[in-house]
């Protein structure tokens, strides 16, 4: 749980005001609110105004209008939160046991981060972690403080007259909400003030893309001295399963090998078809036995895919969270939390564990055949505290570098903002970029975060996840995905310095071919047996993959060939959903197009979600074979033009994915359109248009 810092006010609030609220349900009444009513009052649940928006509904919601008769279960979260992200399964199980009674979960997004203020950010989040419920975007924390909310998660309830009943913050919550819930409705449906109707809420379609990936976690790129061994894994963390690929030839296209996972959410072990994974992220590979290993991070587990026999089995972990600080048990017995990146020790006999969940290191023993799991740095304060080990604070350790000389385990603390080292002999851990308090206990570094090159203490990153060891000539460094920021950046471990190396923020002008990431969250390097060093990022609100040349900064998208949508997901349309084209284009020039799309009257594209355009030749026998992937970062409206997809005599797939909304852009609809092309000779070599009708919205 984490409190909220008002950096406008410089308050801090103590963890010990919020953690055992339970008695606020039993009174009816809330402490912290003006005027401390006393045990038999109630008080009216404000509204959700002022906001910036609503997301996962087709309409604005007011408490005491469309959810009046309805329990109202208010969940104030920021996606940043590990936290936060941990409830979403109580949420969920709450939303499907009283599917059926006049119960509603709202969100209440209330953003640490200044990125996550953004509607746009929001909306992202809420399609990465498959939530259903609406959210209501909360404009600089007034419906917050409205509640009198003091920390991330905090849940209210509201009865269907339209009263709070209570708050209580933090994990494990399930049970009391549960309670609560049940002995709301039974004395409503006795006083007969329950709605007879549940209130209809649409939530915004799923977004599709083209790439088939969704919202990608990390990446691991291995390059062996046999270039056939060559791998490339990839975690498409939203689409529950791991892709093993070739690497990308000289056409950026690379050929999938195996997906492990095929898109159904579980904790199963077997073969590629049978596996079963949630939300995985971080991997570390072992090329001697030919081991991959999965933070499975909503399993809260430790998976490895023996790559030889085609086989998924678990290490560490059981399927269920734990809240174990020191571990010590064999890694299938040991409850774990959240596991987000992996790296092995130079023997392989140890396998390191950033626990985001906790906010510590952790171990696991390679060498004991019970695989015995423990925390090795951290005390479980969620801070950005130096020194021993075990005294240490962390904020949520996300990503992971080990130096060549396999000493410094360097580390994104990401809630921190910061860049860490944990020295394996000396069993200490230092920051390098961010802010170190001199007190764990007393002061927060938790909301000192920007975007600000220079030096320690005075540079700043806004929410770094992804890391890898960078080799220059001047030395070891350390490339990062200020994921917040959305750029790259460079740092010198030991002048403890950082500089922006490649990327546009999202609010920065650049030339039309600059790098724009959104939300990078995976980046791995490799040098192949020749000095040529390959760099692969992980774009995930883009859903894509790019591969940089370290040397030029030169970039490109990956595009994944013989990638099968997962589960029931399907972007490319049916050949009956196509729109059919017969083109004619000049004998000697490749064939032009512009998209076209009509749009209803009165919407326009949103500029909240990305672009993309996938061109696929069609094969013999009728398979369609990518050629070439754009993804256009959200930032205008205007359709691509002079798009080339192919030559005269050639049967072409043109999609385009996108998304719509109303002038107030409270309603995102997602468009995904396709063209099937056939391309004859003898005609003028200007572009071709392809136009289409966009269906509006449905009643």
């Amino acid at each position: 749980m984490m409190a909220r810092s008002f950096r406008f006010t410089l308050v801090v609030f103590s963890v010990a005001l919020v953690a055992a609220p339970f008695a606020y349900f039993a009174t009816k009444a809330r402490p912290a609110l003006a005027g401390q009513p006393g045990p038999d009052e109630f008080i009216l649940a404000p509204e959700f105004e002022p906001n910036r928006g609503w997301i996962n509904t087709d309409r604005p919601l007011r408490l005491h209008e469309d959810l009046k008769g309805h329990v109202v279960v208010i969940d104030f979260w920021t996606y940043c939160c590990i936290n936060c992200l941990h409830v979403l399964p109580d949420l969920e199980y709450l939303e499907e046991k009283y599917a059926d009674e006049p119960v509603v979960v709202v969100g209440v997004h209330s953003a640490k981060f200044d990125t996550e203020a953004e509607r746009r950010s929001i909306r992202h989040a809420v399609q990465r972690y498959d939530i259903k419920h609406p959210v209501v975007v909360d404009d600089e924390f007034r419906i917050w403080r409205s509640y009198g909310a003091r920390a991330w998660p905090t849940f209210a309830v509201v009865d269907p007259e339209g009263n709070l009943l209570g708050l209580t913050s933090g994990e494990g919550k399930r049970e009391l909400l549960d309670q609560v819930i049940a002995q709301t409705l039974e004395e409503h449906r006795e006083k007969g003030t329950l709605s007879d109707n549940k209130v209809d809420i649409r939530p915004d379609p799923v977004f599709t893309s083209p790439s088939l990936l969704r919202y990608p976690g990390k990446i691991l790129a291995h390059v062996a001295v046999d270039p056939a061994d060559s791998r490339l894994f990839i975690a498409d963390s939203s689409n529950d399963r791991v892709i093993v690929a070739t690497l990308p030839e000289d056409d950026g296209h690379a050929s999938v090998i195996d997906v492990y996972g095929n898109g159904d959410r579980g904790f199963v072990g077997g073969s590629p078809a049978e596996a079963r994974f949630n939300d995985p992220q971080g991997f570390a590979f072992d090329a001697d036995e030919n081991l991959l290993y999965v933070a499975d991070t909503k399993n809260h587990a430790v998976r490895v895919i023996d790559l030889d026999r085609r086989f998924v089995r678990t290490v560490a972990g059981t399927g269920t969270q734990g809240y174990d600080r020191r571990g010590g048990r064999p890694g299938r017995d040991q409850l774990i939390s959240s596991p987000w990146a992996l790296t092995l020790s130079p023997e392989k006999e140890t396998l390191f564990v950033a626990m985001a969940g906790p906010h510590q290191l952790w171990s696991i023993d390679l060498s004991d055949r019970d695989r015995q799991t423990r925390a090795i740095a951290g005390s479980g304060r969620e801070n950005v505290f130096d020194g021993p080990a075990a005294q240490a604070a962390l904020a949520q350790p996300s990503g992971f570098a080990l130096s060549s000389d396999g000493r410094r385990l360097y580390f994104t603390d990401t809630e921190g903002s910061a860049i860490r080292v944990y020295d394996t002999v000396e069993r200490t851990v230092e920051t390098i970029i961010g802010r170190a308090v001199s007190d764990p206990t007393s002061d927060s570094s938790l909301f000192d975060f920007g975007d600000v090159d220079g030096a320690y203490p005075i540079a700043r990153l806004q929410h770094a996840i992804g890391i890898t060891l960078f080799p220059t000539p001047e030395g070891e460094r350390l490339l990062i995905a200020d994921t917040y920021n959305d750029k790259l950046k460079l740092v010198d471990p030991d002048t403890k310095t950082v500089q922006t190396w490649l990327g546009v923020g999202r609010d920065e002008d650049g030339p039309d071919d600059a790098l724009r990431l959104l939300e990078p969250a995976g980046l791995s390097f490799a040098r192949d047996s020749g000095g040529q060093g390959r760099l692969f990022v992980v774009d995930t609100n883009h859903h894509r993959l790019v591969e940089i040349d370290p040397d030029t900064k030169q970039w490109r998208e990956v595009i994944l060939d013989g990638l099968d949508p997962a589960g029931t997901a399907a972007p490319i349309l049916s050949e009956t959903e196509r729109i059919r084209v017969e083109a004619r284009a000049s004998a000697s020039e490749p064939v032009t197009v512009r998209l076209d799309p009509q749009l209803p009257e009165g919407v326009k594209v949103n500029t909240e979600a990305p672009l993309a355009v996938r061109v696929s030749t069609v094969n013999a026998a009728g398979g369609l074979e990518p050629v070439l992937q754009r993804t256009i970062p959200a930032t205008t409206d205007v359709f691509p033009k002079d798009v080339v997809i192919g030559n005269p005599g050639d049967r072409v797939i043109v999609e385009l994915a996108f998304a719509w909304c109303t002038d107030d852009e409270s309603v995102c609809v997602p468009a995904d359109l396709a063209w099937d092309v056939t391309i004859g000779r003898g005609g003028d070599p200007a572009p071709i248009a392809l136009s289409a009708k966009v269906d509006g919205l449905s009643d």
